[in-house]
């Protein structure tokens, strides 16, 4: 799995407002941003963790072929099963994918 704690510190970084403008972006707070960096946070961090993998772990789906949001993965490979034809087929190769999240 993905290391969201390194993910959020590189978006803190990257961003010209640092962790103001990474919460605004995700819609958090700073402090619940910094808090979470710093390992303060006063709640599970699941909630955290998961805006963080959704906003900035981006796979590169070998199915479509290029960098895609986590949140449309999740979307793509968490489906049942189709019956059958090209569904199933992109379902196929989802299912193989290394970056296929946990249910």
């Amino acid at each position: 799995m993905t290391d969201w704690k390194a993910l959020l510190a590189e978006a803190v970084d990257a961003h010209p407002r640092g962790r103001a403008g990474v919460a605004e972006a995700m819609g958090l707070s700073r402090s619940a941003i910094s808090q979470a960096l710093a390992g303060t946070y006063p709640a599970s961090t699941d909630k955290i963790a998961r805006r963080v993998l959704d906003h900035y772990d981006r796979p590169d789906c070998p199915l479509v072929g290029r960098v895609i949001e986590r949140a449309l993965c999740r979307r793509i490979s968490l489906i049942p099963e189709p019956r059958g034809g090209d569904a199933r087929a992109r379902w196929v190769i989802c299912q193989t994918c290394p970056n296929k999240p946990k249910e």
